[in-house]
């Protein structure tokens, strides 16, 4: 994997966010994508290439997925995770969930963990409310696919895809503060950088 050697080149700039995808291979449940579901497939592979050795390297896999961080707060007040909790888990949701050790069981609907990263569709009043909840200005998320690489949803949310040929990434200084408007202009085509 080149971004496992990347984060260990540069353990300070390259991050491994938690994912819907890491969520459910830790709590072994179904994840579809493009019509297939891909614990199966990935459960399936592993255990043909590694036989009896299966079950130890899955199990620590579960733990290196679990010891990743929910999310990057950068200094500069911009937030950085795989998705939000959606519309209808805004007033209830236990942020304590940042501030502990996490364990298999909070990857199970409808544990905090499951929702922040499964959530679409964030409305403006969810991203002020949670951008007051994290004392952020702004969100940089993937999750919600994107065919033109990115989508910015107000008032302070920019969606990223980066798995087709239309992906796009965002560089920023992280002693800079931004607007959401210059973050938007920040966004570069992987194309263009490949």
């Amino acid at each position: 994997m080149d971004v496992v050697s990347y984060q260990l080149q540069f353990p300070d700039q390259v991050f491994l966010v938690m994912g819907n995808h890491d969520t459910a291979i830790i709590a072994d449940t179904d994840v579809m994508k493009t019509g297939k579901e891909m614990n199966r497939a990935l459960k399936a592979a592993m255990r043909n290439c590694l036989g009896d050795d299966y079950q130890n390297v899955m199990d620590a896999m579960k733990d290196y997925l679990l010891s990743q961080p929910i999310a990057v707060r950068c200094p500069n007040r911009i937030w950085m995770s795989h998705s939000l909790p959606a519309d209808r888990f805004v007033d209830t949701f236990d942020m304590s969930v940042f501030d502990k050790k996490l364990a298999p069981a909070d990857s199970l609907r409808p544990e905090p963990l499951y929702l922040f990263t499964w959530g679409r569709r964030q409305s403006a009043r969810t991203l002020e409310e949670f951008a007051g909840r994290l004392d952020v200005d702004a969100f940089i998320v993937g999750h919600q696919p994107q065919d033109q690489g990115w989508r910015l949803v107000e008032p302070n949310m920019i969606i990223l895809a980066s798995d087709h040929n239309h992906g796009c990434m965002i560089t920023f200084d992280l002693d800079r503060r931004y607007t959401i408007d210059q973050l938007v202009d920040s966004i570069v085509s992987l194309a263009s950088v490949a």
